[in-house]
């Protein structure tokens, strides 16, 4: 959780309370006038959204060095190797 400031015009406030609403998920928005009184003041307590679930069939199937297989047989034939070792 973090917080946000926002300084903007009086009549952009529904707007960027709107825009804070779609991106973050946010608690209630407390407006507040600047010393000078031309501007608001917006402060939130705000969360990232969660990421929507996937399926597995959603998600990307991994291909070449990225599954492991590319060098698979040379570490299995090296385990091999250090686990059986041949006598001379």
């Amino acid at each position: 959780m973090f917080e946000i400031r926002i300084i903007c015009d009086p009549a952009d406030t529904d707007s960027v309370v709107a825009a804070l609403d779609g991106t973050f998920m946010v608690g209630i928005v407390s407006v507040y006038p600047t010393r000078d009184g031309r501007r608001n003041r917006l402060y939130a307590r705000a969360d990232h959204k969660p990421t929507p679930a996937t399926t597995a069939q959603e998600r990307p199937v991994p291909t070449g060095e990225c599954t492991g297989t590319a060098h698979a047989d040379a570490d299995l034939s090296a385990l091999s190797a250090i686990e059986n070792p041949k006598e001379i």
